[in-house]
């Protein structure tokens, strides 16, 4: 449970259980979102009491994208076009999507040449494509959730046509 800090108006830090009692408004919390704590003074802070208001904030998607090198027979890709796996996203939170950013071979922009599964990450290559090694930048976009905020990682994509 995350909880604030409690001090005095001076600023002077108060001892739990000795200066003051503490009251949350949901004792067990870890979730994001706001609560309320009710201080009543003990001991030397007798008869004085406060409500306060605090925040605990989305944490930062946890979610790791890897680089990855896939190999593709050019002799099938002759024929038909072929499908290429990559690493998913690992711990993210929130629904996640996929992109491809750039796809380049050498200094050439080949992003036409693949498209992507939105939902599965999965890279389709082009019937055709010629040997070669291709450089393609993928996205990850994670749509977060209750208590984690959304977040992208991106990660290159090496493909091998022999």
């Amino acid at each position: 449970m995350q909880k604030p800090t409690i001090k005095t108006v001076g600023g002077k830090a108060l001892k739990a259980g000795t200066d003051y009692k503490a009251t949350y408004s949901n004792a067990s919390s870890k979730a994001s979102g706001s609560y309320t704590v009710l201080v009543t003074g003990k001991g030397n802070y007798t008869g004085s009491s406060a409500k306060a208001t605090y925040k605990i904030a989305k944490a930062a998607n946890p979610m790791t994208l890897a680089k990855k090198t896939v190999t593709v027979s050019y002799a099938k890709l002759k024929k038909a076009k072929q499908g290429a796996a990559i690493s998913p996203a690992k711990k993210a939170q929130g629904k996640v999507t996929y992109s491809i950013t750039k796809a380049v071979k050498g200094k050439s922009n080949v992003k036409s040449k693949f498209a992507i599964n939105k939902s599965t990450g999965k890279i389709t290559v082009a019937k055709g494509l010629a040997k070669g090694t291709y450089k393609i930048t993928v996205k990850a976009q994670a749509a977060g959730n209750a208590n984690y905020k959304s977040g992208s990682k991106t990660a290159v994509i090496t493909l091998l046509v022999k």
